[in-house]
């Protein structure tokens, strides 16, 4: 629980709740009801294009290819992972869902919630 305290903290009182979206600073993402959870470079990387076009499918090789410069030499199994550890920790720390889903065979979307 102490590290849960330390990664998420609440926003300011009076905020609105709204969809998840990246802290300005890029470093946590903020919950809809105002919790941030400080997220990591990879997690970063993945979640920028996901927020940019939430709702719309980004897919898989437009994800692999914002970590490496040849998507043939990464393992896809490492992008499942960052995506995995990303959905757990924001549930956990903000207590609320963390609204990422596959589309089997294509890539990824944020959805609204």
């Amino acid at each position: 629980q102490a590290a849960a305290a330390a990664n998420a903290t609440t926003a300011p009182a009076g905020e609105a709740p709204q969809a998840w979206r990246l802290d300005p600073e890029g470093w946590a993402l903020i919950s809809p009801g105002g919790v941030r959870v400080h997220i990591t470079g990879n997690e970063r990387i993945l979640i920028e294009p996901l927020i940019a076009r939430r709702g719309n499918v980004v897919s898989r090789e437009e994800l692999i290819s914002r970590f490496t410069h040849n998507v043939h030499d990464f393992d896809p199994h490492r992008l499942e992972v960052i995506v995995h550890r990303l959905r757990q920790k924001a549930t956990k720390h903000s207590g609320e869902d963390f609204p990422l889903r596959a589309v089997r065979g294509t890539g990824y979307v944020l959805t609204a919630g």
